[in-house]
């Protein structure tokens, strides 16, 4: 009597399909990252050398382009995708709507990052720094000034961006969003005071760094000894608009 036989014919094609799938989707991925990599290293150049260009920002964003052909999703394609965004912004002849209009293009891609990694930092201080350039002072600004602080209240591009940007439009800032500066600023003082310090001096806010109890024994050197040497500055105690402290 003959054996029966179980052996689906079926499955050795399912596993097949399936490893074949697996291989082709790990390959997408490979293929995006490279395309990724190799645009972020141009973006790079750019922003290190100064010489952003048109033709730079047209590779770059064609590298971009193929990795969020598969992956538009993702938060760091977005992100990088944004940041050339503000390169071709700055580019020589970009005035007007056309630069405002591609402002605007580069938040809604750290919008769409953010959407996906919401408490990643640096997104929340990447949109913080378009809003500035647009001189939008709304509650998205105040949203992104907060996020920042929040998500990453000791990351270094996080306190220079809050800083510059909270002091550029100081007074369209209400009483949260300065003590927000302030924290920030108070953290930088810890590690990185030299940037810090170079902030608070292209402002000439030098009460904002100054009016410490004396934890900071470099911060109060630099106000005893250096600041007095230095032309428009003079070691304000409070700052305007805002209560003596007690």
């Amino acid at each position: 009597m003959a054996r029966h036989s179980w052996t689906n014919p079926v499955l050795p094609l399912l596993v097949t399909a399936v490893l074949l799938a697996v291989i082709g989707w790990a390959g997408l991925r490979a293929d995006a990252a490279w395309h990724y990599r190799a645009a972020r290293n141009l973006t790079g150049a750019m922003v290190l050398t100064g010489g952003a260009s048109q033709a730079g920002v047209d590779a770059a964003n064609t590298r971009v382009g193929k990795a969020m052909r598969w992956f538009p999703r993702h938060p760091d394609y977005l992100e990088l995708a944004g940041n050339l965004q503000e390169l071709q912004a700055d580019l020589p002849g970009m005035v007007g709507k056309a630069h405002s209009e591609t402002l605007d293009s580069a938040a809604d891609y750290y919008r769409q990052a953010l959407a996906v990694r919401p408490l990643w930092p640096h997104g929340w201080a990447n949109l913080l720094a378009v809003k500035s350039k647009l001189v939008e002072v709304d509650d998205e600004f105040a949203l992104a000034m907060k996020r920042s602080v929040e998500t990453g209240p000791w990351t270094p591009r996080v306190q220079i961006q809050v800083a510059d940007s909270g002091l550029r439009h100081w007074e369209q800032l209400d009483k949260p969003g300065r003590e927000l500066v302030q924290v920030a600023i108070d953290h930088a003082l810890v590690v990185q005071p030299r940037a810090i310090f170079s902030v608070i001096r292209s402002y000439g806010r030098p009460d904002l760094v100054c009016d410490k109890s004396g934890d900071f024994a470099r911060i109060k050197r630099w106000c005893d000894e250096v600041l007095p040497r230095l032309s428009g500055f003079s070691p304000v105690r409070s700052a305007p608009g805002l209560p003596e402290k007690s």
